[in-house]
């Protein structure tokens, strides 16, 4: 016959040790992912309303340093949305490019659209005097 050992049974029983006491779940470090979808969403938005163009400048600017941020948290992987995060300095981006060249665009042509602002304004509701003042405007901004 075989030698009998003591033996532990594997889900308690006799000659089991006590289970360990639990003191809540294991620690998991925090992804701190706001700052990535806070780019993504105000990315989307500065998108939006980049034909606007002071609103739509400050907006890029702002999603743009909120996606730089976002990508450092990334990269000390204390954030895990990369994509959300390189998407929003994308549309960042595009916002700021845009925004610029209508801003660049409107200060080098300030004189001319205050001139057919205030023939439009002039003009009331007289559709002949407003095509004059967008014929006048096409002609001050041909090269």
């Amino acid at each position: 016959m075989y030698p009998v050992y003591a033996t532990t049974h594997p889900y308690g029983g006799p000659g089991a040790p006590p289970p360990a006491p639990l003191y809540g779940a294991p620690l998991v470090p925090v992804r701190r992912n706001g700052l990535g979808t806070a780019a993504l969403v105000l990315g989307i938005l500065a998108t939006v309303v980049s034909w606007i163009p002071v609103v739509g400048l400050a907006l890029a600017l702002v999603t743009v340093g909120l996606a730089i941020s976002a990508l450092r948290r990334v990269g000390r992987r204390q954030a895990t949305n990369r994509g959300a995060t390189v998407t929003g300095l994308v549309l960042g981006v595009i916002a700021l490019v845009i925004s610029l060249a209508l801003t660049a665009a409107l200060v080098y042509f300030r004189d001319d659209v205050r001139t057919y602002y205030d023939c439009v304004k002039s003009s009331g509701s007289n559709a002949t005097v407003q095509q004059a003042c967008q014929e006048q405007l096409r002609q001050a901004m041909q090269p």
